[in-house]
């Protein structure tokens, strides 16, 4: 798919084989191909990789059938459903089709999405602590291997750890599910960070109750301000890499390195910026690179325009990870 990708003498980067491939989208061709090549010459030791989990890692459907997310296949889980009433359980079914329609909804902007985002998941908690979620369902449920990784998303991820680039995955789903099913893959690796959603578990005279998490990351305030986020994103290893390739399937995804203390958005060129560096030794800044691939998954047709001008790389319902993954070892191959 990307085998223009081309590391010569003068660190050339092409994308022929894109142009006839109708999965491939990108509004700036040329902007794309200039950060392409910015990301070889640079090299794995001024990168760092930031990438959700559900529909990114993980496909969205295999031969013909839905691939659930972390959520869903908890939501979905027998020890769940026994539990809940037929009414609790259709109140649920209701509340998450009207917050996945508003989710995706193109014509809403993410100040008139975000709180809607925190009714959903503070609601979708809360029902899962009621059900009696317990550690041990979340570790079966993960080993079940209901949730598919993309193919070559393992390949993609022991291919950084080899060239020890760091790879934030950072999911507004269950903690548990995205970081079992990680380990389940044995792709939970060194050089991976999970920041999500953990319950925490007690141990009471009544047995373990579960407590929904306290600082709950959603779809719309998945950025470096989170108060998670931002203690990773200060660490100076990850400050000392100014280079960043982003992975999402939705719009909120486009802007989870919005304000890490390193970044500053440079000049407008018409599509997703390249930012401004601080270098923290010395206080003088240079431009970095950041490279924002989105994989559409659904809805094409209706969402292909925003995905355009939020992300570099538009992927259309591609369920591999070959084209990021065509693009690391360009880069590691420096």
């Amino acid at each position: 798919m990307l085998k223009g990708l081309l590391n010569d003498s003068g660190h050339r980067a092409t994308m022929d084989s894109w142009t006839s491939n109708p999965k491939v989208q990108t509004k700036r061709a040329d902007l794309v191909k200039k950060k392409i090549q910015k990301l070889i010459s640079d090299g794995p030791s001024l990168l760092q990789v930031v990438s959700d989990f559900d529909g990114t890692l993980s496909r969205s459907h295999f031969e013909g059938r839905t691939i659930k997310s972390s959520f869903c296949v908890v939501e979905n889980d027998p020890r769940v459903i026994s539990i809940l009433s037929a009414e609790a359980l259709e109140a649920y079914r209701l509340m998450n089709e009207k917050y996945v329609a508003i989710e995706v909804d193109p014509s809403l902007t993410r100040e008139e999405k975000f709180p809607h985002m925190v009714k959903w998941w503070t609601d979708s908690y809360a029902t899962l602590v009621k059900a009696g979620i317990q550690d041990e369902h979340l570790r079966d449920i993960a080993r079940r291997g209901e949730i598919l990784l993309r193919c070559r998303t393992p390949d993609m991820l022991k291919l950084l750890e080899a060239n020890d680039i760091p790879c934030l995955v950072f999911s507004a789903g269950i903690g548990e599910i995205v970081s079992y099913t990680l380990t389940h893959n044995q792709v939970l690796l060194s050089n991976v960070k999970v920041i999500s959603n953990y319950f925490k578990f007690t141990d009471t005279a009544n047995g373990t109750k579960a407590q929904a998490p306290e600082q709950l990351v959603h779809t719309y305030n998945k950025n470096a301000e989170h108060p998670i986020a931002k203690e990773y994103f200060s660490r100076k290893e990850v400050q000392l890499r100014r280079n960043v390739i982003l992975l999402g399937d939705n719009l909120g995804d486009a802007h989870m390195i919005d304000r890490a203390p390193f970044i500053v958005q440079g000049p407008s060129n018409g599509c997703p910026n390249e930012v401004q560096f601080n270098d923290i030794h010395g206080g003088s800044s240079s431009y970095s690179t950041v490279l924002r691939i989105g994989f559409l998954n659904s809805k094409i047709e209706d969402r292909l325009s925003s995905f355009l001008e939020h992300f570099d790389i538009v992927l259309l319902d591609d369920q591999t990870m070959n084209v990021p993954f065509e693009i690391f070892k360009a880069i590691t191959a420096v």
